[in-house]
């Protein structure tokens, strides 16, 4: 048979079936046929069209590294077993709807919490004796507390616009404690006494020593404070344990404190160191007492040289110390005596209209009594003058102390040009008067006697 090419026209459609061609026919040169439909999984001959389609239908766009068979294979790792260790690698991890962790959490970035609706946002933790809970609102404010829901718990501490709030869901200060008597407790892990501040249903504020169980200060609603009491009944209020008083402390050392106590039922005030103690008013020293017991009043120095205890300067008034009574009745405005001495030595008293000056004359203070002699001769040698004072030229009648003195030293004290000026007690000399007068009338007497008798 002649080798006559067969021509596609020359074969129909479905033409030429299976029976009609020989095994193993080769078709030399470009064939072609109809590319059939990609959903046509028959038998009939794939063109090169209808395999580029299935092979473009099955890589659908993936990048180049990943288009081939081989590719795709060194993506899952050649595991020949990839769906069960993906399977398995799933198991190990939580749950979206929830579950138990059985490691730690750990991250490197923000953990984020997003909740939506009104709820609270928050994570709890559940024991098996408690639940606590951390939440925060959609008004952000975030809250620690107890309780089987967040938002059905009990509150602990909130935190709302910097507000810090412990026992109460809205702080209005920076920290705000509510609560029955609420403390907050201050510890020294280095050693020392716990202290703390706590405010109470009675009404005050405290400061807690809690090794002691002692409440050392307390301010009150009225703004009272107490050291040593819960009740202060004025501005500063002390009470002390014992008789050991109190003390405040003014400056860097002992050396410069105020004492303020009550030792053996005696109210005192004063300093405990080798220092004055001055009272001030108007920016001025109006009393001074000194580390010596001097009394000063109305300057801030005293005249030490004379050594006296009680000193008043009455500056450029012309009144000094009053004594004043309502009573009109006898009383004593001074009193001076010897502390061994049970007797006064003397006194100034006054009745309201009067004053009396007193010195001791009982007579059993006195021993060897005698009576006075020469009165009158020392009376005339009394020698009264008139002079003028040299600070202000005041002219005044009396005696020269130390002229007395040889004559009746009862009277003058101190030495002549002595290093204190000498003074003298015009009343002491009416012992001297009285017996002049005496020896005087004595001598009328005898004189009126021999006058009567030359007469008679």
């Amino acid at each position: 048979m002649a080798n006559t090419k067969v021509q596609s026209e020359q074969i129909a459609n479905d033409a030429v079936v299976t029976s009609h061609i020989a095994d193993n026919v080769g078709l030399g040169g470009s064939p072609t046929t109809t590319t059939q439909s990609a959903s046509d999984n028959s038998t009939k001959i794939a063109t090169t069209a209808y395999v580029d389609a299935a092979f473009t239908a099955l890589v659908d766009s993936s990048p180049a590294a990943l288009n081939t068979l081989n590719e795709l294979a060194a993506a899952l790792g050649d595991d020949a077993n990839f769906s069960t260790t993906v399977t398995n690698s799933i198991a190990t991890k939580l749950p979206l709807a929830g579950g138990t962790m059985t490691g730690n959490l750990n991250s490197t970035a923000d953990i984020v919490l997003t909740k939506t609706g009104t709820d609270d946002a928050g994570i709890k933790f559940a024991t098996a004796n408690a639940n606590r809970y951390i939440a925060s609102d959609e008004n952000g404010v975030v809250s620690i507390g107890t309780g089987t829901t967040l938002t059905g718990g009990t509150q602990y501490l909130t935190i709302d616009s910097g507000k810090v709030g412990i026992g109460t869901a809205s702080p209005s200060a920076l920290l705000h404690l509510s609560g029955a008597d609420p403390i907050i407790k201050f510890t020294d892990t280095a050693g020392g006494d716990d202290f703390g501040i706590f405010a109470s249903a009675s009404d005050f504020l405290g400061f807690h020593n809690f090794s002691d169980s002692r409440t050392d200060m307390v301010i009150n609603g009225s703004g009272n404070v107490g050291i040593g009491t819960s009740s202060p009944s004025s501005i500063f209020h002390v009470v002390a344990e014992g008789n050991n008083g109190q003390r405040i402390h003014v400056g860097t050392s002992s050396a410069h404190q105020i004492y303020l106590g009550n030792t053996g039922g005696v109210s005192s005030v004063g300093t405990l160191s080798n220092h004055n103690f001055q009272v001030i008013t108007n920016g001025s020293s109006r009393l001074l007492v000194d580390s010596s017991g001097r009394v000063i009043v109305g300057r801030t120095n005293d005249f030490s040289s004379l050594g006296y205890k009680f000193q008043v300067d009455f500056g450029t008034t012309t009144t000094g110390i009053l004594v004043a009574s309502a009573n009109t009745a006898s009383k004593v405005a001074l009193d001076m005596r010897d502390k061994n001495n049970s007797g006064a030595a003397g006194t100034i008293t006054y009745d309201g209209l009067t004053a009396q000056y007193n010195t001791s004359s009982d007579y059993r203070l006195k021993e060897n009594i005698q009576p006075l002699e020469n009165g009158l001769d020392r009376l005339k040698n009394l020698k009264p003058v008139k002079f003028n004072w040299k600070e202000n030229g005041k002219t005044n009648e009396g005696f020269i102390a130390h002229e007395v003195q040889e004559i009746f030293s009862d009277a003058v004290t101190g030495e002549k040009d002595g290093e204190d000026m000498q003074g003298m007690d015009y009343g002491r000399i009416t012992p001297l008067l009285v017996k002049a007068i005496q020896e005087q009338q004595t001598i009328i007497e005898d004189l009126k006697t021999r006058i009567e008798t030359l007469e008679g």
